[in-house]
């Protein structure tokens, strides 16, 4: 990020660049032994460094059977305590520069760069700009019509 005057400009560059705290979780799989009770694959960047292992999800269970479920979005606030409660338990895979090409995580990420990248373009194109500009002319205005109200 480079500020120049009172703007700032996001530098386009990708999921390596700067730090990062990333987690990635494994789709659950009936064929992987300890999958059906909530032990997922995972891989956590943080920073320059990418660690990977196995963390158990103990809420995937279903009560009273073997079968354990995908996580879904109402599961994020009990996924992330859980990752970070297991993180030292995960060892260390590479420098985040240097992902094997063959790990099972490395199409994720590559996916991720991807939609940083379109998103960190569409937020510093000149319709954004514009948008934003435009923005900053009607709030002051907003503000006043809200003093003179009151």
């Amino acid at each position: 990020m480079t500020r120049t005057n009172s703007c700032v400009t996001l530098r386009q560059g990708n999921m390596l660049d700067g730090y990062h705290q990333v987690y990635l979780v494994e789709q659950a799989n009936p064929n992987i032994k300890g999958h059906e009770f909530g032990v997922r694959e995972v891989f956590f960047r943080c920073g320059n460094w990418c660690y990977s292992g196995e963390v158990t999800f103990d809420f995937l269970n279903r009560e009273g059977t073997c079968k354990s479920r995908d996580i879904t979005l109402p599961d994020i606030p009990r996924v992330i305590p859980t990752l970070q409660s297991q993180q030292d338990d995960l060892t260390l895979l590479c420098s985040a520069v240097s992902m094997p090409p063959e790990n099972t995580f490395q199409e994720p990420l590559e996916i991720m760069n991807s939609a940083q990248k379109f998103i960190v373009s569409e937020l510093t194109s000149d319709k954004m700009s514009k948008k934003t500009q435009k923005i900053t002319r009607i709030q002051p205005l907003a503000r006043r019509r809200k003093k003179l109200l009151l």
